[in-house]
C-alpha cells in the first residue's frame, strides 16, 4: 500500500480526529484501504486516524452502490473511531451523528442541505454527499467503525447513467478548497462525536430529525413492488424509517423501502 505526497494538509485545530492522516494518490476504497491497514499494521493505530485520496475508482456505497468521482476535484475519506461507549443497540445514534457533522460542514458552503436517510446529504432533489459506517462488534459493544464520507465539491460534469449528482461548485459558480473543507469536516466529526461520547442522545435526535429530508410531509415511496404516498414520521433509535398512511403504520429497515425522487 503506497503512500504520496500529501496534497491535502491534515486538520489542525482539532484534539484528535485528523491528528494522524495519510493521503493517498490512488485507491480502490479508501474504506478498503484502511480496513487492510488495521488488519496488518504491528503497532496500534490510533483512534482519529483519517485517510484521505484524490482519487477512489472502487468506492463504496449502501449496499451494492458505488461511489464514483473525479480525480484531484472532489473530498474522499474515512475515519477511525472507536465508539466502545455505545451498546449495539445505540449503534444508529453514531450514523445520526455523523450525518449531522457532514451536514453541518457542508452548510458553511450551501444553503438548504438536508439528510436523507439513511446515508446521503441532499441539496434540493439531488444528492451532494454520501456516508457509509463499517461497524466491527463485539458481545455488547461496537470495538471500532471505519466511517467513509465522499462529498462532490469542483466536479462539474457527472456520469450520465448517475441519478441525480450534484456538487458544491454546480450550486455556487466557485471552487471550495479541499483542505478548508476537510479541516471543517474534521471539526464537526469531533464535536458531535464527543457530543455522543457525553450521551447526548437527545439532543443528537432532534438536531437529526430538524434537518431532515422529508420529514413530517408526504412522500412517495417503494415499497413491496408499489408506490404508496406516505407520512415520513421521523427516524426510529435503531435506525429504522417511521412512515404512516391513513390505515398504517411502517418501521422499514433498509433495503425494505425505496424513495421515490
Amino acid at each position: 500500500m503506497q503512500n504520496y505526497e500529501f496534497l491535502l494538509r491534515p486538520p489542525i485545530h482539532t484534539l484528535f480526529i485528523g491528528k494522524t492522516h495519510h493521503h493517498l494518490g490512488r485507491v480502490g476504497s479508501t474504506n478498503a484501504w484502511l480496513k487492510q491497514w488495521l488488519e496488518s499494521a504491528e503497532t496500534p493505530v490510533p483512534e482519529g486516524l483519517v485517510v484521505t485520496a484524490d482519487e477512489q475508482f472502487a468506492g463504496k456505497g449502501q449496499g451494492d452502490k458505488s461511489w464514483q468521482t473525479t480525480p484531484g476535484l472532489n473530498l474522499t475519506a474515512s475515519i477511525l473511531l472507536r465508539p466502545v461507549f455505545l451498546e449495539p443497540r445505540q449503534v444508529f445514534y453514531l450514523n445520526k451523528a455523523i450525518a449531522l457533522a457532514v451536514h453541518d460542514t457542508l452548510a458553511t458552503e450551501v444553503y438548504g442541505i438536508q439528510i436523507k436517510w439513511p446515508n446521503d446529504m441532499y441539496y434540493a432533489k439531488s444528492k451532494l454527499a454520501g456516508i457509509l459506517i463499517e461497524n466491527i462488534l463485539g458481545s455488547y459493544r461496537i470495538q471500532q467503525s471505519i466511517v467513509g464520507i465522499g462529498i462532490n465539491v469542483n466536479q462539474d460534469e457527472f456520469d450520465a447513467a448517475l441519478p441525480n449528482p450534484i456538487s458544491i461548485k454546480s450550486i455556487t459558480g466557485r471552487q471550495t478548497d479541499l483542505s478548508d473543507l476537510l479541516e471543517k469536516l474534521c471539526s464537526q466529526l469531533e464535536k458531535y462525536y464527543l457530543q455522543l461520547r457525553a450521551s447526548q442522545f437527545t439532543t443528537i435526535d432532534a438536531l437529526y430529525h430538524h434537518h431532515l429530508y422529508g420529514h413530517q410531509q408526504e412522500q412517495e415511496f417503494i415499497l413491496d413492488g408499489n408506490v404508496i404516498k406516505a407520512t415520513l414520521n421521523g427516524v426510529s433509535a435503531s435506525g429504522k424509517l417511521i412512515l404512516s398512511t391513513s390505515e398504517k403504520k411502517y418501521e422499514l429497515s433498509v433495503g425494505e423501502v425505496q424513495w421515490v425522487i
